[in-house]
């Protein structure tokens, strides 16, 4: 049975992973996509806002969300835009670094309003949520989530891109980080953005915020969870690792999916016990694990 929708904002991207030299895969990615995978094959329907060029590597997008069934209401196509491309080269490790080929048009987005009030949750995330010519509208999306009681969860997922001498850009990733009522972010995203990675620190730095939920990953090393009241502390969990693209992002899936099932609202996350954070991490880190024994970017479809 499918249950409520959830709707994700973020860049959607081909990617073209190499193994040495050699062309591995090709599959279609991007942070908040890889998370709308996981949550739809997680029996919940999602609605993804993106853009795609009107060309062949759009057609096998568009293609791959049908059969993943999210829903491109939201998706703009269009031939002022080519379809964005990634090369991720992946480590002996299976860690990926990322070089990426972008020509989007100057106006984007244009005239897009959204109902929240059919929405539980609101992801967004990474570059595209820091672009100056798409954050107004996406800061309009983000209140708008606010006034209909609709989770937002923002994932920075910005690695080492974010220059902090950039004023303009620094105002657009505050508001991000003063909006959002869950944020998950890796290690390195928050050294790059506040020079530490404690997390307690960078609760108190991101206030006055919205946020009620703060986590931290950091690959192998432990998970960081913590809201108003409580801050722990979780091991990961071992397994053999084939690949750790969208580890990151199941996760968030996997936070979400989580409160969906046990039907905990955005006013629910401050109140959490030590013991139900952690159990909210180690669902998400089910997630997470799944991917990272697997050769996908998401969760495996269910048996």
């Amino acid at each position: 049975m499918v249950t409520q929708a959830f709707l994700g904002f973020g860049e959607v991207l081909l990617d073209i992973i190499l193994k040495g030299n050699t062309v591995y895969k090709v599959q279609p990615g991007g942070s908040v996509l890889n998370a709308l995978v996981s949550l739809s094959r997680s029996n919940i329907a999602v609605q993804l806002i993106s853009e795609i060029g009107d060309d062949p590597a759009g057609n096998l997008i568009s293609h791959f969300l049908q059969k993943e069934k999210i829903d491109e209401t939201y998706l703009v196509r269009s031939k002022a835009c080519q379809t964005a491309l990634a090369l991720a080269a992946l480590n002996e490790n299976g860690d990926a670094t990322y070089s990426f080929y972008k020509n989007y048009p100057a106006v984007r987005f244009e005239g897009l309003t959204i109902d929240f009030r059919s929405y539980k949750a609101f992801l967004f995330g990474s570059t595209l949520a820091l672009e100056p010519n798409v954050h107004s509208i996406l800061s309009k999306l983000v209140l708008e989530a606010h006034q209909n009681q609709t989770m937002v969860m923002y994932d920075p997922n910005i690695r080492n891109t974010f220059d902090k001498t950039d004023l303009k850009a620094l105002e657009r990733l505050t508001f991000n980080f003063a909006n959002a009522d869950i944020i998950r972010g890796s290690k390195e995203d928050f050294d790059q953005v506040f020079g530490t990675s404690d997390i307690q620190t960078i609760f108190q730095l991101i206030q006055p915020s919205h946020c009620q939920l703060l986590i931290m990953t950091a690959a192998s090393e432990d998970i960081h969870i913590m809201n108003h009241q409580h801050h722990i502390t979780l091991s990961v969990k071992q397994i053999p690792v084939i690949n750790t693209i969208g580890a990151g992002d199941a996760f968030n899936a996997g936070v979400l999916t989580f409160l969906l099932r046990n039907s905990l609202h955005k006013s629910d996350l401050s109140n959490l016990n030590s013991d139900e954070l952690a159990l909210v991490g180690d669902f998400a880190q089910n997630f997470s694990s799944a991917v990272c024994a697997t050769e996908e970017s998401y969760i495996p479809l269910p048996d």
